[in-house]
This record gives structure tokens, sequence and C-alpha cells, in this order.
């Protein structure tokens, strides 16, 4: 016997062998194929994090001192948002019903920090820090894999204050 499955305005039938693909589990606006593909969204799978780290060259927030040399202050209120790098229309709501990972959407803090003693042509930054993942993304429409690649997302968490040369 065979199995009928009305998908959107599509209408399956599955043999016998695959009928258990008609036990689709509902996820959000989503629908998870039993065979692991999505009927439609999103399919998102961590390959690698989480894993700390500073995002350079993004300065949050800077300070420089004189000709004569010595120090200077960070004093500033400060909001770093998550970013996404995939190539899609992936966000903080596909990459946690996705992967089950929770991620803030942004990180916000007061930056009160002073400098060591620097030369002229030095500069103390604040860089974001933070926790990266990277990912492999696949886009599923009607069962049928349209677009795929590889993310990275990174989830700020602090702040890292580094000095650096100029020019």
């Amino acid at each position: 016997a065979c199995v009928t499955v009305a998908a959107s305005a599509a209408i399956f039938t599955l043999s016998p062998a695959s009928a258990h693909a008609a036990e689709a589990q509902p996820s959000g606006d989503k629908v998870m194929h039993a065979a692991g593909r999505k009927f439609s969204g999103y399919d998102i799978h961590v390959t690698s994090g989480p894993q700390n780290g500073v995002v350079m060259p993004r300065i949050a927030a800077s300070c420089q001192v004189g000709a004569r040399g010595g120090k200077c202050s960070i004093t500033n209120s400060i909001k770093i948002t998550t970013t996404f790098t995939a190539g899609a229309k992936i966000g903080i709501k596909e990459f946690e019903a996705n992967t089950g990972i929770s991620i803030a959407s942004e990180y916000s803090t007061n930056l009160n920090s002073t400098s060591p003693l620097m030369h002229s042509r030095q500069m103390y930054v604040a860089y974001p820090a933070g926790t990266f993942y990277t990912f492999d993304w696949a886009h599923y429409t009607a069962w049928v894999k349209d677009s795929s690649g590889k993310g990275t997302v990174f989830v700020p968490t602090g702040i890292q204050y580094k000095v650096i040369r100029q020019g």
C-alpha cells in the first residue's frame, strides 16, 4: 500500500519502503523530511566552534597620545551586534532553530580603560571579542536543495584591549 502526503499544493505518493517519510515533524514554519532534508527552509550544521577570538581589524573604540607619548583612556558606551557571513539570509532565528545553540543578538558595555605608557605612533584600541562558529548550510524548497554554502557567525561577548602601531 502507498501513503499519500499532501504538502503545500503538491501531493506526493510514497512507496511502503519510504512511507516513514510521511511522519514529518513540524518545526516552526519548516518541516523535516525523515531522511534528514528540509521540506523548506535552511539546514545548518556547525562544523567548528565554539572558538573564542577577536574581530580584527574592526575597532570598537580607540585613543592615541600626542607627539611626546604618554597614556590615554577609552571611556565609551558601545553596542556590538552578532554578525553572520554566509552568503545567504541566515540570521539568529535560523541558526538557533537548526543548531540548538542560543546566541545573543548584541553585546552592550561601558568601556573604561587606560592604556599603558605609549609612544607617539601607537594607538590603544578596543577590539570586539567573542565566540566564532563556522557552519555548512543548505536551503531547501519542496525537498530540493536550491542553494548551499559555508558561513561564520561571530557572537560578541566582550572586549580585548591592545596597543597597536600606526602607519
